[in-house]
C-alpha cells in the first residue's frame, strides 16, 4: 500500500450530537493554515457579544469584543457536527504534504506496539475482522478516555466543575441576534447562545 495519512474512527461517522459551540481566533488561524478556513467561516457566526441580565431581567452589562490580533474575531459561534464534517471532507479530498489521505470509520484501534522505526497497529473493522498495519507515527487524539494514553500510562490532568447542566439546541429559532444572553439568577443561571443556520443553544443549571 502506498504511504498515506490515515484517520481511524470507531464510530460510523463524525459526531452528530450537539457539543462545542464556540471557536476562537487562534483556532480560525489554524483552519487558515491548513486551508479550510473559508469553508468553516461560511457556517460560523463571527464576533458575537454578550449581554448580562440580573435576576429581575434588567441588562446591567454589554460586552462587544472588537480586537482582532490574529485577524479574526475572538468569539465565534459554530456547530461541532458541521465543523467535523467540514474537516472530514477536506481531509479526504486533499493530500497532506503530497501524501494520500483516507478516513476509516467503523474501525477501532485495539492494540499497538512500538518497533525500532515504526508503530505496529491492530485495527478491528465493524464486521469483526482484524487488520494489521504499520505507521511512521501514531497520534493519541482519541478522546478523554484515550485507549492510547491508557496503554502508554499517560495520565490526563485537569479538573471539572461539580455542576449539572441541561443543554438544549434549537433549530429554526426566532431569536437570530448574534448575542449571547447570560441570565445571572443565583438560584438558576441560564445561558442563551447564538448559532449559525438559525440555531440557538440554551443551557440551564440544575437547581
Amino acid at each position: 500500500m502506498a504511504s498515506m495519512f490515515l484517520l481511524v474512527e470507531r464510530n460510523e461517522t463524525t459526531v452528530q450530537e450537539p457539543r462545542a459551540v464556540s471557536i476562537d481566533d487562534e483556532s480560525l488561524r489554524t483552519m487558515q493554515a491548513i486551508g479550510v478556513v473559508d469553508a468553516v467561516m461560511s457556517r460560523v457566526v463571527l464576533g458575537y457579544g454578550s449581554d448580562y441580565f440580573s435576576a429581575r431581567g434588567s441588562c446591567f452589562l454589554r460586552v462587544r469584543p472588537t480586537l482582532k490580533e490574529y485577524g479574526y474575531p475572538k468569539r465565534n459561534a459554530f456547530r461541532q457536527p458541521v465543523f467535523e464534517q467540514q474537516l472530514r471532507d477536506y481531509f479526504c479530498a486533499h493530500a497532506v504534504n503530497k501524501t494520500h489521505s483516507e478516513a476509516w470509520f467503523s474501525t477501532e484501534l485495539i492494540d499497538f506496539r512500538q518497533g525500532p522505526d515504526v508503530v505496529h497497529l491492530v485495527l478491528r473493522r465493524a464486521d469483526g475482522s482484524l487488520i494489521e498495519i504499520s505507521a511512521s507515527y501514531l497520534i493519541a487524539c482519541d478522546g478523554g478516555r484515550s485507549f492510547i494514553r491508557e496503554k502508554l500510562g499517560i495520565k490526563l490532568s485537569g479538573s471539572t466543575f461539580g455542576e449539572r447542566w441541561l443543554i438544549l439546541d434549537l433549530e429554526e429559532t426566532r431569536d437570530t441576534h448574534a448575542i449571547q444572553k447570560c441570565f445571572c439568577d443565583p438560584a438558576r443561571p441560564c445561558l442563551s447562545l447564538p448559532g449559525p443556520d438559525r440555531t440557538r443553544r440554551f443551557e440551564f443549571m440544575f437547581a
